[in-house]
């Protein structure tokens, strides 16, 4: 999901915002992001062309450095900016200065995937949130992403904490960066997560239940945001309007009520603290004790195979595992094809799905011409190597160039001795 704030100066006493703050609940460098990206970045006055990616929430991670690779080639190769990575924790140190040099410039401020809470032991104490905000006055674009998305309001589901550790449901104090809309907030990315099998992991994986509880232990009036994934919310200051975008809902969750957004709809500022003409109110849990006993809602069948596939897509390019993408792709296309001869699927979710289906052809594309061009150094590297080997059995030295061949053949290339000199092919 994404949450875009766009915050113009209005005096002198008013904190100025040129600037665009998201927050994505999932899907932060997936084929369904980049229209969002685009969207945003065709706001703004001037096109991105720096980034600066905060690897904080992740950096405990063994794959740290391939994430932060990973999320550079994405907005290197999807919209030529160039991305550096700033806010590592070795040896336990978080070097707030560096990080502040590191972001004072940039037009992209970006941090996403990892564990809320690690980033929070960090960030907490240092001015990191006054320098976000100053640099939103300055017209930078912030993106904060599923556990960094977390973070951003006054309270913080720990949400690892609770639902793989077994801790009792509490609170982290956020860094407050949505203080700005002037209301007390936690947002909950994954909001409607379908993922578990058999069991509730709506809400961020911790479940209606235990998010009911949790609401009971804040402040009164907190607005909880729940924001369902590949789900867009997107707010202008100068018109104080939100409008929502993508596939899913976003939820207002306040005094155990709660209040729906659909995809399209327009709201003012004020629905959020007075929740007037804004959303559909669709549940006062107060009315029953049963409701809260009540499970989640089946998800639209149609929505939720997109979502489906759109991860097992993502998982195949991280994986490198073309093969598999290819038949996400042909799954996508068939249910597209089935959806529209049945009618199972309404004109936005189609509207949806054939742009999602057309993005992920070009990553395919993009893919093959990457994995052409660096077989072509491979085969440059090879010859090399064969015309050294060529050089040692000329000079009757059959041992090393015996060795050589096994290496190679060790590593898929099959290398075949001919009366002229030699030929090789590739075996995986």
């Amino acid at each position: 999901m994404l949450f875009v704030a766009i915050i113009k100066q209005k005096g002198r006493n008013t904190f100025t915002m040129s600037g665009f703050l998201a927050i994505l609940g999932s899907g932060e460098t997936g084929p369904s992001m980049v229209s969002i990206y685009e969207y945003i970045f065709a706001k703004c006055p001037y096109k991105p062309k720096t980034a600066c990616i905060l690897c904080t929430p992740y950096w405990f991670q063994e794959n740290a450095l391939q994430i932060s690779d990973r999320i550079s080639a994405y907005f290197a190769s999807r919209f030529g900016i160039k991305c550096h990575i700033s806010g590592s924790t070795n040896g336990g140190k978080f070097d707030f200065p560096k990080v502040y040099d590191d972001l004072k410039s940039v037009d992209l401020i970006f941090s996403g995937p990892g564990s809320p809470t690690y980033a929070l032991k960090y960030w907490r104490g240092t001015p990191l949130r006054d320098v976000i905000l100053k640099r939103l006055s300055e017209g930078a674009v912030v993106v904060f992403s599923s556990a960094a998305a977390l973070t951003l309001g006054d309270f913080t589901l720990p949400v690892y904490e609770i639902y793989k550790a077994g801790a009792d449901p509490y609170w982290e104090s956020g860094i407050g960066i949505t203080s700005v809309f002037g209301l007390k907030m936690a947002i909950i990315p994954h909001y409607n997560n379908a993922e578990g099998n058999g069991y509730d992991t709506s809400c961020c994986y911790v479940g209606k239940k235990r998010l009911q509880f949790l609401e009971k232990l804040l402040p009164e009036s907190t607005a909880v945001i729940g924001i369902d994934e590949h789900t867009a919310l997107i707010y202008e200051c100068d018109a104080r309007t939100f409008e929502i975008k993508g596939l899913g809902e976003v939820t207002l969750r306040r005094n155990q009520s709660e209040w729906r957004w659909q995809r399209d709809m327009k709201f003012p500022l004020e629905a959020l603290s007075g929740v007037s003409d804004g959303p559909h109110q669709v549940r006062d849990e107060r009315e029953s004790v049963a409701t809260i006993e009540r499970q989640p809602s089946e998800p639209n069948p149609f929505s939720q195979q997109i979502r489906e596939i759109e991860q097992v897509f993502e998982k195949s390019l991280y994986e490198n595992d073309i093969d598999q993408a290819i038949q996400v792709i042909l799954r996508l296309d068939e249910l597209i094809e089935t959806a529209e001869l049945q009618g199972t699927a309404s004109m936005e979710e189609l509207d949806y799905a054939s742009p999602l289906k057309r993005s992920m052809i070009l990553h395919i594309g993009k893919f093959a011409s990457e994995y052409y061009s660096y077989k072509k150094e491979l085969d440059d590297l090879v010859e090399a190597i064969l015309s050294l080997r060529r050089k040692l059995r000329e000079n009757k030295m059959f041992k090393y160039s015996d060795y050589i061949r096994e290496v190679l053949n060790n590593v898929g290339i099959e290398v075949m001795d001919t009366k002229t000199g030699y030929s090789w092919k590739w075996t995986r």
